[in-house]
């Protein structure tokens, strides 16, 4: 058996303030999981993601507000870290939209980014204006952590 140690809430937050890819799933009409990947922030107990309203994920969570949002990482071996989320989403707009699609492609595409890459300033400046966005607002009901990194030769135990 093995006891794989959880991030503390402290490490949690840390390793959801990196820019880090998450796997939204949502239910498609005929009842299969679309993922997606997406760019994300964590603020207030929360995850918001920037998208454009005519995108399947946003179909689907029309219909069906339950989600799922996994954060992973791995440098090989058991370098391994996530979060997974699952959650009801709800889709926000407007002025509110646009001040989190800020946020998000500030953590993404930072000052240093776009002033070395055009095509990053340029996205950047495109997606900021895009009228057609809208952001999906993801509220946990059950977060799980997990942090191979800590674990320790007493946390495997051979049965």
């Amino acid at each position: 058996m093995i006891i794989v140690p959880e991030m503390s809430t402290s490490e949690m937050m840390n390793y959801l303030s990196q820019p880090l890819i998450a796997k939204l799933a949502t239910i498609n009409f005929n009842g299969t999981p679309q993922l997606s990947p997406v760019w994300f922030i964590f603020e207030n107990n929360k995850f918001y993601i920037s998208t454009y309203e005519k995108a399947l994920k946003i179909s689907n969570i029309k219909r069906d507000d339950r989600v799922t949002l996994l954060i992973d990482s791995t440098d090989g071996g058991l370098k391994l870290k996530g979060v997974l989320v699952r959650g009801v989403a709800k889709i926000i707009s407007g002025e509110e939209c646009k001040k989190i699609e800020k946020k998000i492609y500030d953590k993404y595409l930072t000052d240093e980014i776009i002033i070395k890459d055009e095509v990053a300033r340029l996205f950047k400046q495109v997606a900021l204006c895009s009228p057609d966005s809208v952001c999906i607002e993801v509220r946990p009901l059950k977060i799980t952590t997990w942090d191979y990194t800590k674990l320790r030769p007493e946390d495997i135990k051979n049965k």
